[in-house]
């Protein structure tokens, strides 16, 4: 896309004869002074400016990847910038939405961003996801997976179709994705800066259904969202669990295992 600033060519009219109306009180007596005058082009000779040509970004691969679960590494198909058909350097940076992985090398959702920046100082970007899914299990045994979430929130609001993850940490340590389930980031579209992150379950005991389990966080607004009556249904593969925000409003969320 280019930018381009014209010349201007206007048309000046200068009086052609010595008689020059003082008054003119109705429009008609404009149109009839007109006639009295010669009107020639006049051009604007300002130097018009430069074109500037806007960088150009081609991603090589698909702009959403979801790799299997498993995964321990990716190589990124990276992306071509050019500026007027020359190619020019970009910048990469990944970032992890919920976990904190500096590389796409466990689960979680990650965002890689490209910019580039043409002589002018004039940037463009194009993005990429890559979802690297947890590995579903048994949960009699292990809570790691991906889930889909059903929110039903108190007012009465209600969200279906998110995703959650819970990553194992350690032989009985695990992490949330999102402690409200998804509500903001996918269910209403903000993004995952508003999903409630952080929030670690210790198990005790699965069959008790005997869970310590941590407060998460919304790392946008700094509001905390706590997590009580987590059960967990072997047999539906459902999780179900209460989040309260400490703004008082309180979401009623079922997680079922996706396979």
């Amino acid at each position: 896309m280019n930018f381009r600033r014209l010349q201007i060519v206007q048309s000046f009219c200068k009086p052609s004869n010595y008689y020059i109306m003082k008054k003119l009180i109705l429009f008609g007596f404009v149109a009839l002074s007109l006639s009295f005058f010669g009107c020639e082009d006049f051009e604007n000779t300002a130097t018009p400016s430069a074109v500037t040509y806007l960088p150009k970004i081609d991603m090589n691969g698909n702009r959403y990847i979801e790799l299997p679960c498993g995964t321990t590494s990716f190589d990124d198909p990276g992306v071509i910038a050019t500026e007027e058909g020359l190619e020019i350097n970009v910048d990469t940076k990944l970032t992890s939405a919920y976990f904190g992985g500096a590389s796409i090398a466990s689960p979680d959702m990650y965002t890689i961003s490209y910019s580039a920046t043409n002589v002018d100082g004039i940037p463009g970007s194009a993005f990429r996801t890559v979802i690297v899914n947890p590995c579903p299990t048994n949960l009699a045994e292990n809570l790691e997976g991906k889930y889909v979430a059903k929110i039903i929130r108190d007012t009465g609001e209600e969200r279906e179709g998110q995703y959650v993850f819970i990553v194992r940490q350690s032989s009985n340590s695990y992490i949330l994705s999102d402690g409200v389930g998804g509500f903001y980031d996918f269910g209403r579209g903000y993004g995952t800066d508003y999903a409630s992150k952080g929030a670690t379950i210790t198990v005790n005991d699965i069959g008790a259904n005997d869970y310590t389990i941590t407060d998460a966080q919304f790392p946008v607004w700094g509001n905390m969202v706590s997590i009580t009556d987590f059960t967990v249904d072997p047999a539906t593969e459902t999780i179900s669990y209460t989040g309260t925000g400490d703004w008082g409003s309180q979401f009623f969320i079922t997680l079922t295992l996706v396979r």
